[in-house]
């Protein structure tokens, strides 16, 4: 996909979409960093993340992701598109990113 094409189809996504009731998500998922908040260190742009089931506490506009520096860590929700795959597609991706 061109690079542009990647954006115009990022920039159609609503606004905390991301986030759904945990007993309706299959955890891990994986996102494309949208956003990285000026957390160049921690997240990369245009990056697949591993996002994991919330703990207690966490608020329904973040989401945990497993970061850079390969801790779970709360992030806003919509600094993240979720990619949609096959449960095959997913067991590769998650064979690949930790």
């Amino acid at each position: 996909m061109r690079h542009t094409a990647l954006a115009a189809s990022i920039g159609k996504s609503k606004r905390g979409s991301l986030k759904q009731s945990s007993a309706k998500r299959s955890y891990p998922f994986f996102a494309v960093c949208i956003k990285d908040g000026g957390y160049g260190i921690s997240l990369h742009f245009a990056k697949i993340y591993r996002v994991i089931k919330p703990k207690s506490g966490d608020l329904d506009r973040d989401v945990r992701v497993i970061d850079e520096e390969g801790e779970d860590y709360l992030y806003p929700a919509d600094w993240f598109a979720e990619v949609k795959m096959s449960p095959n597609a997913k067991r590769k991706v998650a064979a690949v990113i930790k």
